[in-house]
């Protein structure tokens, strides 16, 4: 994960303007235990980044961007990478079995869990969903270019 400057401390909260369909891809137990690595991988550079120990390194880093000394910028980057990727002074997240059973049978999306509402569901259309996930994205699994939906309808279900 390449090193940016890290942002102000907000109140984790979804995008008005952004939002997540999830395709109900089904996992088995060498993906869960992947994909936990990787969860585990975003807290270690969360958590890292806000830690007093590190932060005399980043404010080198931020430096050396300043006066822009290239050579400095990519040693200290490369060295906060290092440090990131083996940081461990945080709880690690573990799926819980519930949910490993969740997504070993209708699927899902572990490293959202627990940090966005689900707030719908895709009753029909599920061709367009197909079309959206079936375009070219890049290494951050982001699309090329834009995709806008341009209508949608909104059905209010009771909830038993």
């Amino acid at each position: 994960m390449p090193w940016r400057q890290p942002e102000p401390i907000i109140e984790r909260a979804s995008s008005s303007t952004q939002f997540y369909i999830v395709q109900g891809k089904i996992q088995n137990d060498s993906l869960l235990t992947h994909n936990e690595g990787r969860i585990n991988k975003m807290l270690a550079y969360h958590y890292g980044i806000k830690d007093p120990a590190i932060k005399p390194l980043l404010d080198s880093l931020e430096r050396a961007q300043t006066e822009k000394d290239t050579a400095l910028v990519k040693t200290l980057t490369s060295t906060l990478n290092t440090v990131l990727d083996n940081y461990r002074n945080f709880e690690k997240y573990t799926i819980p079995e519930a949910h490993r059973q969740v997504y070993k049978t209708i699927g899902g999306t572990p490293h959202l869990d627990q940090n966005y509402t689900v707030f719908g569901e895709v009753i029909s259309g599920l061709e367009v969903v197909d079309a959206i996930a079936a375009v070219e994205t890049n290494r951050q699994d982001r699309p090329l270019e834009d995709v806008r939906i341009l209508s949608m309808r909104v059905i209010l279900k009771k909830i038993k």
